[in-house]
């Protein structure tokens, strides 16, 4: 079983999970969410999921952080010492989709190719660029 776990710093992990709800409905209710908010513990937190990990070793676990390097990611990356886990920074909406709506096998180099591919995603708008875009 695939499990996803979005953690960051303030709300915006309940954020994320509020859009992938009205794009992709009830399915994003399965999505844990970790918010750390003033005087939280990230490690506290990654202590408790840790114990859910070890009891689901046949489960596979990604774990979408905000900022790379930052205490919440820092904290996450402790458990990525489990074979079955995926810690990934800088999440955004495009990769959490693809993540929520994927049913193939999760390994690294699938997910990857999902951060590219959700890299695309992020570009300078204008009208201009629309015009010369081919869908």
């Amino acid at each position: 079983m695939k499990r996803m776990v979005i953690a960051s710093h303030g709300e915006f992990a309940n954020g994320i999970v509020n859009s992938l709800k009205m794009i992709a409905g009830s399915s994003a209710d399965a999505i844990e969410v970790y918010t750390m908010k003033p005087g939280d513990l990230a490690d506290e937190y990654a202590k408790e999921l840790e114990k859910v990990i070890q009891k689901h070793p046949n489960d596979t676990y990604i774990i979408l952080t905000d900022l790379y390097g930052a205490s919440v990611c820092n904290a996450m990356l402790s458990l990525s010492i489990y074979k079955n886990v995926f810690v990934v920074s800088g999440v955004n909406l495009n990769l959490a989709l693809a993540l929520l709506l994927e049913n193939s096998q999760i390994d690294e180099s699938y997910l990857q190719s999902l951060i590219e591919e959700s890299r695309k995603g992020m570009k300078i708008v204008s009208m201009q660029a629309i015009e010369n875009e081919d869908f």
